[in-house]
């Protein structure tokens, strides 16, 4: 019997410039999770890593179409699986 590979999931924070991820889950206290939210951070939604400013915060991202800079402790609460490279 074979077992299928999990996914590999991670923190946002850690997921390497140019690949793409599904977000799995929000953490963090509840203001926070909402605030990410409003962002369009939602459980379900592909992202792209952009890229990150010289010393390494913030970081950017490709969500929907637009970019969103994260600070490095936001992106840390937003767990992802990371898809398949093209």
């Amino acid at each position: 019997m074979s077992v299928a590979a999990q996914p590999s999931t991670l923190t946002l924070d850690r997921l390497p410039i140019g690949r793409s991820a599904r977000i799995v889950r929000l953490h963090g206290d509840p203001s926070r999770v909402i605030r990410l939210m409003e962002l369009g951070l939602m459980e379900g939604e592909t992202l792209e890593m952009l890229g990150a400013a010289p010393l390494g915060d913030p970081l950017a991202v490709r969500i929907r179409g637009s970019r969103l800079a994260l600070r490095r402790h936001e992106a840390a609460l937003i767990d992802v699986e990371c898809l398949e490279s093209p």
